[in-house]
């Protein structure tokens, strides 16, 4: 009896040692030992790789630590890290900087000679150098490194003009020799009025001394300039109000005026060209007011409309255009309620798409700055509380789950 029961006693073990193994996750391999096939591996026991997720282009917003009452006009950034932002305070200019690709931004706003204009435009160059304008006209510069910016007054060119008052617009730095001013002269006479010219600056050797190119006393335009830029030290334009352009091939010593009534009949209606870009001597687009871009593959003989105005948004209008080759463009501005609009292209302007940032309400966009594709910056001014305050959006490719500032 006692050796039946051992019988079935150890009939019943191996019956177990048999199940165990049958369930076991794996199998034995050539010297008997037992491999695992899990969750994470394969049938040989190596693990599987998981396929990383694909990054997703994301904005954020990079502004909540910004001084109140400051509307940014101007972006510019000499890498992923290092980027200027500049605007207008209610008594002073704002010259904002970040070493950390907007992470977070500090106020370097303080000139060699006080801090009491509204800047308008900003140029950062790999050097170092930045180049600001304010619509007072007066420019100030500084490399990194440096306590304040220094400020350039141009006493004696003021001198060429009946009030002495200049307004400036834009910049344009190709280097740090080569810089160029867009904006007008104003002068005053019983019999005119005030009267607005375009007016363009120029120095060749880093800002020690300056020429006008495009002399406000020698034309009959009248308008501001805008917004200006240059391909390299010959080919460049510059737009402004009434849809007037302006063209050189020599570096500014001469330039060919474009009048608004040239380009197709769509631009004709709407008076203003707030922004131009450039890739090369040949492809360039601008854009303006009623929410028209224009493109031309011929260095700005002729003009096609890639964007038509939407009778359903009459007031829209583009304050600022930007190509980082010839597929891929981004173009900024307000709707008609004055809400922010972001518009992307990745076909060199054929077919233009408004970009969702998530934001946009009660925002006006100013300026739009892309070192590629994928990565950029558009800063401007929203409203809160009823002031203005001043309102950063950073765009990249984000992997799903990884936290970014």
């Amino acid at each position: 009896m006692f050796y039946l029961s051992l019988v079935k006693l150890r009939h019943t073990a191996f019956l177990l040692l048999l199940l165990t193994l049958f369930l076991l996750p794996g199998c034995d391999d050539e010297d008997g030992n037992i491999t695992g096939v899990g969750d994470n591996g394969d049938e040989n026991g190596d693990e599987i790789q998981e396929p990383e997720p694909e990054p997703v282009a994301t904005w954020v917003q990079q502004d909540s630590e910004l001084p109140y009452e400051v509307i940014l006009n101007g972006v510019s950034f000499r890498d992923e890290l290092n980027g200027w932002a500049v605007g207008t305070g209610q008594v002073q200019g704002v010259a904002l900087h970040t070493t950390d690709g907007g992470a977070s931004w500090e106020q370097l706003s303080e000139t060699s000679n006080g801090n009491k204009y509204s800047l308008r435009d900003v140029e950062y160059l790999p050097s170092g150098l930045a180049v600001a304008v304010s619509f007072e006209g007066y420019l100030q510069y500084r490399s990194d490194g440096e306590m304040n910016w220094q400020v350039l007054e141009f006493e004696e060119i003021r001198e060429e003009f009946e009030e002495g008052s200049m307004r400036f617009q834009a910049a344009y730095a190709l280097d740090d020799d080569y810089w160029w001013i867009a904006g007008a002269a104003v002068s005053f006479s019983e019999e005119s009025g005030y009267v607005i010219r375009p007016l363009i600056l120029h120095t060749g050797d880093g800002g020690e001394n300056w020429e006008i190119q495009f002399d406000p006393n020698q034309t009959e335009l009248y308008n501001h300039l805008l917004d200006i830029y240059f391909v390299d030290d010959e080919y460049g334009w510059a737009v402004g109000s009434h849809g007037n352009r302006l063209h050189t091939i020599d570096g500014g010593v001469t330039w060919e005026v474009d009048v608004g009534a040239t380009v197709p009949h769509l631009m004709q209606e709407y008076e203003d060209l707030h922004s131009i870009t450039f890739i090369n001597t040949s492809t360039g687009w601008m854009a303006g007011n009623g929410g028209v871009i224009a493109h031309t593959t011929n260095g700005g003989a002729s003009w096609d409309i890639q964007m038509e105005v939407d009778s359903s948004h009459p007031g829209r209008l583009f304050n600022s255009i930007h190509f980082t080759d010839h597929d891929h463009g981004w173009a900024v501005g307000i709707d008609a309620n004055e809400d922010g609009i972001i518009f992307r292209t990745t076909d060199g302007g054929s077919e233009w798409k408004m970009e969702d940032s998530g934001f946009g309400m009660a925002e006006r966009y100013q300026s739009v700055v892309f070192l590629n594709p994928d990565t950029g910056w558009v800063v401007g001014r929203k409203i809160q509380s009823g002031e203005p305050m001043p309102f950063i959006l950073h765009r990249s490719m984000v992997i799903p789950g990884i936290l970014q500032q």
